[in-house]
This record gives C-alpha cells, structure tokens and sequence, in this order.
C-alpha cells in the first residue's frame, strides 16, 4: 500500500508550521532559536557539508514529521549522516510517518555518499522507551536496521 504521504524538505514558508513539532522535543524550546535554526538548513549555504530539514506531509501540506540532517565527516565510519530532531505523529497509530521519514533519512544517506547514519534521540522518555522490547518505536527502529551507540557528552558554554 503506498504511503499516504509526501515526503519533502522543509522550506522558509514553512517554519512557523513545523514548531509546534519540536516544541514535543523540547518544551522550552523558543520561537526565535527554532526559526534561526531551521533559517540555517533551508536557506542556500557555501558549506562543504550538505544539510537540510526533511518533512513527512499530506497531502494538504500539513507536516507530521520532519527530521534535520546533515553529513559530517568521522573517522571511524567515514562520511555520516547525522539525524536530530526526529519526530513523527501518525494519528492512526500505522507508523506511516515514521516510516517515510526513516526511508527519506536513508535515501538521503545514500545520496551524500554516507556510509553510516547516526540518529540522535533528545527526547529523554524516547530514549527510555527504546530500551523497553514492546514499546513501538522500538520495533520500528529494530525494523529499519538500527542499533543503540553510546551517547555522546556535552558542555554548555555559557554566553556573555
């Protein structure tokens, strides 16, 4: 059965629509960082690596899903395709969403020449739920091919 969405990259006009998406990831999460943020993926770079913000959407062009990504060099795998922001809502609980998007995220991969993709999961109770066996998304991460990796860590550098 074909999927009953569109997937596409996200566009300029189409920021403000896709907030409320992240705001599920990250409830602080204000307008102004979002909106510099995506700016940043959908407007023409001279960076070396490619990046962009992939969207699941209707028809009607409402989005469902989106995820950003970006190719980075590492040294062990080579080329990387690394994935932040995922989310996905499929209100009919079908995971057809997430499924196109992962099938995106894997096309794109395959595009830029990656050899690995590494998937970053912030939303702390998604995390939690990839640990427990008959939680959904963590058969629909287990069927798409992925594993768990360490976490990585980080240092907020305060600004002055």
């Amino acid at each position: 059965m074909p999927s009953p969405y569109i997937v596409r990259p996200l566009t300029a006009e189409q920021i403000a629509q896709a907030f409320p998406l992240l705001v599920v990831l990250d409830p602080g999460l204000t307008f102004d960082r979002w909106s510099d943020y995506a700016s940043a993926f959908v407007e023409p770079t001279q960076d070396a690596e490619p990046r962009r913000i992939m969207t699941v959407q209707n028809a009607q062009g409402y989005i469902y899903g989106l995820a950003s990504c970006r190719r980075r060099c590492d040294l062990h795998h080579g080329c990387v395709l690394e994935v932040e922001n995922f989310v996905s809502f499929d209100l009919t609980g079908n995971k057809a969403a997430a499924n196109a998007l992962l099938t995106v995220i894997e096309a794109l991969a395959r595009e830029w020449d990656c050899g690995h993709i590494s998937l970053s999961l912030l939303d702390p109770r998604m995390r939690s739920q990839l640990r427990t066996p008959h939680e959904p998304a963590t058969s629909l991460f287990d069927v798409a091919g992925y594993h768990e990796e360490p976490f990585r860590l980080g240092k907020e550098l305060h600004r002055h």
